[in-house]
């Protein structure tokens, strides 16, 4: 749609040149014979981006007017139906819901193309949607400790009750939605609602009630929500709409409570089952290693992906997550497609890495550093665990056998259960049996106010307080007091007095409160809530010069802000100051300036961010708080509370009124009971039972691996000693050992959870069960696997430290003495190369001190290395190469001369690296302690070179002899350092 559009006289802001406010373009195309819309501006595809949807290209709505000027804009029209919709209230907080969002009912998405114009007041939305379109209608709540919306009520235009049939089939789609074309509008939508939100839970109930996830208080409510719609249709039926409407309401209330547990008890087991698909993928590599031992790599995959499926049909049998989907193999999809995300940026990445490297060493003519490939040795070991495994069939499954009964009983003894807990604590005496409805954070509730009368109004007693005043919290402003002027003129005189705020009252308080008490002169109460009459205090009347006969002749009027207010009564400020409310405190407006620290009034974290009120900010003494109705505040800034009395109600019956209330609401509220103030409400509460009785199985578990591990240590001895001569260090041992225990770990995790579904399911469908309510699909049964695998892990640090003190090398030959240079530490590497490699490895480590040298930040740094040729003093020569070493931390002042030397072993017949090593500068303690570290780099080094492959050793072979071929030979650099 094309067109022009002029904004005349829009000016910004005088002082700060800046442009507020905002315009949006409404296009529609309108009918000439009956001026119906029937195309419409669509929001999606015109309107910018909001917080919860993603904006189109074209940007017409909410567009600050700095930005326009002469650019184009385009509107996205499409063929669209209004569809009238009656805001419905939320019945837990007795305030409208933040957000009623359009869904459409084939996609359970919001339609492609829509428009929602929100008229004023505010008491009716028009939608428009496209013609064809069949809408759901989605209310949102704020919840507390929730970031997001939650979902409170839904309207599907829900037919008759649900039936046994249809609740075990647990479809989500309890109404075929309204067709935009043939409804203009949706009228008593607290009916629809009702009975849609009580279908819906009805058949998740059921469904979890059948595996034993729903508890009692679930299925209570579900009932009861079920029940109020059906009452609510009958009254209707009847032509009681209003009555329909208020159960109606009480039916949703139950059912918005249930449905968060009802969709946290599926997210459960559905996370629970992610978590054992993810134990699937070792359990698979670990079963096929110990039951079948492929050496071919094709077979190895092949039966893992089997064992994987048989695992994953096994619990698509027994686990009641896949039953709570709409699709239960889109549980499998998305793992799979997770799991190969994972494989293919770990090999993308480890590609990656290798091919920098050898772009890298091929540009520097250098060998690969091998990191004694911590994944590689850790492989090493963990394959070595396996195999050992596989070897003592006997010890490994009696081992698995007993994890997983364990793991089986653990589950069976340990459950979550969900209790209702009666929160009630008394805050004093009550002046009157009813409710107190009011924001624990002293915010406005004149949205719940006439919810309120409609829910209660008829019956009982219904009384408004407002305040008047400065309540300000922004983190910007100082909290002053409002001034209000009270002005009366008599004898020729003009008397003037200055209330800090207003506290508007209406006429019902009396039959609330006793507020009439603390008037010792009163001519009469309120008549009407707009009556243009004030009640003062002693010290104001004073101020003003009033006298006690003139209040009660009806003769004094004072000007309250240019208007003049009758005055009907003085009230004693003490008395005032002593009359609580059912929360403990005066209905009197806040004190903010009373508080000495800002920050203390909220946790605010911009300037102009509006703070929560703690309950415990101080009230204004009555003295400096003026009394008028409602309806004739000079400033009316708030509603602070709504009372509700139950006047002349027996305790049963009120407390039954107040129960419900409660259980509706779902939150904490303040209420009289015979004569007591309470705070209280009935909240769901969930504890882990059993966890006593873990103690005893977790023991057992501890000893079990702890001997199965130490037996195995015992019994290979002989193979630890020889473990570091094929390049695994203490450290990797201590990883064989620990791998060997996450084998037991999760084969008997998901072992014991497979049997305890299995045995559940066969309980169930024998009938069995006789009360007894097994539900291993809560978060339990993973805490109970998670607890099995930390306990089995733990068992076996013992044994994996014991292992690597057993595999550790021999002790190095170690020489120290004093020289003139300094003291030097002379070590016996425990290594042996044979006449090739020892000229190799000294351009191996030439290589690995370049890497170290100028520019670096590594462990250390050192000069540009230097080779040479030592003789014995028998004639033998050998390789030898030094540099100069700055240790770390370099604040020590640590350096050395470094000095590796391969000579000939007469004792074993082959060539063993020689370190010495020579302080330069340093004290002597602090470079022999840095000197460990620095042997330790060298080992590793050392350790390096049997991952080194033929080719790089001969090409390593050519750049030795290179690198001494042109050097002479030399004595010895240690004759020539002792001579």
């Amino acid at each position: 749609m094309h067109g022009r559009f002029e904004v005349p006289r829009l000016w910004p802001t005088a002082l700060s040149r800046r442009w507020h406010r905002q315009f949006t373009i409404e296009t529609g195309v309108v009918r000439p014979e009956d001026g119906a819309i029937t195309w419409m501006l669509s929001e999606p595809l015109s309107g910018r981006p909001r917080f919860d949807t993603v904006g189109g290209p074209y940007a017409v709505q909410r567009e600050p007017f700095k930005t326009f000027r002469r650019s184009p804009a385009t509107a996205v029209v499409f063929r669209a139906a209004p569809v009238q919709v009656f805001p419905m209230v939320d019945p837990t907080t007795m305030r409208r819901y933040r957000k009623l969002a359009l869904l459409d009912a084939e996609t359970m998405a919001e339609p492609r193309s829509f428009f929602v114009e929100i008229p004023i007041p505010q008491d009716s939305l028009v939608c428009y949607v496209p013609p064809e379109t069949r809408l759901h209608l989605a209310f949102r709540r704020i919840a507390a400790n929730q970031p997001r919306l939650q979902l409170g009520a839904v309207a599907m235009n829900a037919g008759e009750p649900i039936d046994d049939a249809a609740a075990q089939r647990a479809t989500d789609d309890v109404g075929p939605g309204y067709l935009a074309a043939d409804t203009p509008s949706i009228k008593n939508l607290e009916l629809d609602a009702a009975m849609s939100m009580a279908r819906l839970n009805a058949g998740r109930v059921r469904l979890q009630e059948r595996h034993g996830m729903a508890d009692e208080m679930v299925s209570a409510y579900s009932h009861k929500a079920l029940a109020l719609a059906e009452e609510a249709e009958a009254k209707a039926a009847r032509g009681r709409i209003a009555e329909a409407k208020r159960t109606a309401l009480h039916s949703i209330a139950y059912g918005s409570n249930i449905y968060p547990v009802i969709r946290q008890n599926a997210s459960d087991a559905v996370v629970g089952i992610l978590f054992y698909l993810f134990l699937a993928v070792p359990f698979a590599f670990y079963m096929e290693k110990l039951l079948i031992g492929q050496t071919d790599v094709r077979f190895q995959v092949l039966w893992q992906l089997v064992i994987f499926l048989v695992f994953f049909l096994l619990l698509r049998m027994v686990h009641p997550a896949y039953e709570l989907v709409r699709n239960s193999y889109m549980i499998l999809l998305g793992f799979l497609t997770f799991a190969l995300a994972l494989v293919v940026g770990t090999y993308v990445s480890h590609k990656f890495a290798r091919n920098v490297g050898a772009l890298t060493r091929s540009m520097h003519r250098q060998i690969e550093t091998v990191d004694v490939s911590r994944a590689g040795a850790a492989a090493t070991a963990f394959l070595l665990g396996l195999n050992n495994m596989r070897k003592r069939p006997v010890r490994t499954g009696l081992t698995v056998a007993t994890l997983i009964l364990i793991t089986f009983v653990m589950i069976c003894f340990t459950s979550v259960r969900s209790d209702v807990v009666d929160l009630q604590l008394p805050v004093g005496k009550a002046s009157y049996t009813g409710l107190l409805i009011r924001d624990r954070a002293l915010r406005d509730v004149s949205g719940a106010l006439a919810e309120t009368r409609e829910a209660y109004g008829d019956r009982h007693v219904v009384a408004e307080r407002s305040w008047g005043g400065n309540f300000a919290t922004a983190l910007d402003e100082i909290p002053e007091l409002a001034i209000y002027a009270i002005s009366r003129s008599a004898d020729g005189r003009t008397y003037e007095a200055v209330a800090n705020a207003v506290l508007g009252l209406t006429a019902l308080e009396p039959r609330v409160t006793p507020i009439d008490k603390a008037f010792p002169v009163l001519k009469r109460w309120f008549d009407r809530d707009t009556e243009q009459v004030c009640m003062l205090p002693r010290t104001l009347a004073d101020r003003l010069r009033i006298a006690d006969e003139q209040v009660l002749d009806g003769t004094v009027k004072v000007k309250i802000g240019g208007l003049d207010y009758a005055v009907l009564g003085i009230f004693d400020e003490s008395r005032l100051d002593a009359l609580l409310d059912l929360d403990g405190q005066p209905i009197l407006p806040v004190d903010l300036p009373s508080v000495q620290d800002p920050w203390q009034l909220g946790t605010g974290v911009t300037r102009t961010e509006r703070t929560e009120l703690p309950e415990d900010v101080p009230r204004l003494p009555a003295a400096q708080v003026l009394i008028t109705t409602t309806g004739s505040m000079p400033e009316k800034t708030k509603v602070a509370s709504v009372a509700v009395a139950l006047r002349d109600m027996p305790y049963t019956e009120a407390r039954k009124l107040i129960l419900s209330q409660l259980e509706r609401s779902g939150k904490p509220l303040y209420y009289g009971l015979d004569d007591v103030a309470y705070f209280g409400g009935k909240f769901r509460h969930r504890s882990i039972e059993g966890l006593v009785d873990l103690l005893l199985p977790i023991v057992v578990v501890a000893f079990t691996v702890l001997n199965t591990m130490c037996g195995s240590v015992y019994d290979r001895q002989d193979e630890l000693y020889v473990f570091n001569a094929v390049g695994l260090a203490p450290a990797h041992i201590r990883f064989l050992f620990m791998a060997e225990a996450s084998v037991y770990a999760v084969v008997g995790a998901v072992g014991g959870y497979l049997l305890a579904q299995a045995v559940a399911t066969s309980v169930k469908a024998m009938g069995l069960e006789a009360g007894l309510t097994m539900n291993y699909s809560s978060l339990s049964a993973v805490l109970v696997s998670i607890v099995i695998m930390v306990v089995v892990l733990l068992s076996t640090v013992f044994p994996a430290r014991m292992a690597a003190r057993l595999a550790a090398p021999s002790s190095t030959a170690t020489r120290q003495r004093h020289t003139a240079e300094g003291d030097v530490i002379e070590l016996d590497l425990p290594f042996i190369f044979n006449q090739r490699d020892r000229v190799a490895i000294i351009a191996y480590f030439a290589d690995w001190l370049e890497n170290h040298g100028e520019g670096s930040s590594g462990a250390f740094y050192c000069s540009a290395p230097e080779v040479g040729i030592g003789a014995e003093p028998d004639g033998d020569l050998f390789p030898f190469i030094r540099t100069m070493t700055w240790l770390k931390p370099y604040d020590l002042g640590v350096s050395q001369r470094v000095e590796l030397m391969v000579r000939h072993d007469p004792k074993t017949g082959g060539n063993v690296p020689i370190v010495a090593m020579t302080c330069r500068s340093g004290d002597r303690e602090s470079w022999q302690r840095c000197c460990h570290a620095f042997i330790g780099r060298l080992r590793k080094r050392l350790l390096t070179w049997r991952a080194v492959g033929h080719e790089d050793r001969d090409r390593l072979l050519e750049r030795g002899r290179e690198m001494l071929g042109g050097v002479p030979s030399a004595p010895s650099p240690q004759d020539a350092l002792n001579s």
